[in-house]
């Protein structure tokens, strides 16, 4: 699955609540990027993790700041 920042919150320019700020920053936040929710921090504010740019670099940041996209055959 992938996600994408809410519509509002990309027209309004907010960046969401980071565990790595400056990472944050450099996103392209209206790409979409493969996502997951990882058991150990599901309870969690920071609950879903980001793939970002094809690299072991990646961001937990709010589930509820993004839309969901399925992809072909989900």
């Amino acid at each position: 699955m992938k996600a994408i920042l809410r519509e509002d919150l990309r027209k309004e320019g907010l960046i969401p609540a980071s565990n790595r700020a400056r990472a944050a920053h450099k996103i392209n936040w209206n790409k979409s990027y493969e996502c997951w929710q990882p058991n150990f921090c599901e309870d969690s504010e920071l609950n879903m993790v980001l793939w970002i740019n094809s690299k072991i670099e990646w961001i937990r940041v709010s589930s509820i700041d993004f839309d969901f996209i399925p992809e072909e055959g989900d």
